[in-house]
């Protein structure tokens, strides 16, 4: 993690966010959520059930992604109360397969154009995700 994303300030928040979808494009390539879930908090459903319970799913299926990276960037951040804040990003991620098989493709990856997050984060000794948000 970037020591700007360990600093409580607006520009701490907007790099310990690029960092997380650093970590969602690792997660991506492993299916290794050791880390992610290390920075996120147990509140945050988009990040467990659509992140974190869906790279367990295709690491115990024995199925892997190749593709589907994301692209951020940070739109907007500020300071929204003690120890918390709000970062928008916008983001395209690429075209993907999941495989089951060696050619054998269980699931296209379609891909994502100008999508945008509002991420809630919370600050203690570090930042966490608190929630991720659709900024439509």
């Amino acid at each position: 993690m970037p020591k700007k994303a360990q600093e409580f300030s607006e520009d701490g928040a907007e790099a310990f966010t690029l960092y997380y979808f650093d970590l969602l494009n690792y997660v991506i390539d492993t299916s290794d959520v050791a880390a992610m879930k290390k920075l996120t908090e147990d509140d945050c459903t988009v990040c467990h059930k659509q992140i974190i319970k869906e790279a367990e799913k295709t690491k115990n299926a024995h199925r892997w992604q190749v593709g589907g990276k994301h692209h951020p960037k940070v739109v907007d951040s500020y300071i929204s109360g003690k120890d918390i804040a709000i970062v928008t990003m916008a983001y395209t991620s690429d075209v993907g397969n999941v495989y089951s098989a060696p050619n054998t493709v269980h699931e296209k990856i379609v891909r994502q154009e100008d999508a945008r997050l509002a991420f809630d984060l919370s600050y203690d000794k570090g930042w966490t995700v608190h929630k991720i948000m659709g900024a439509d």
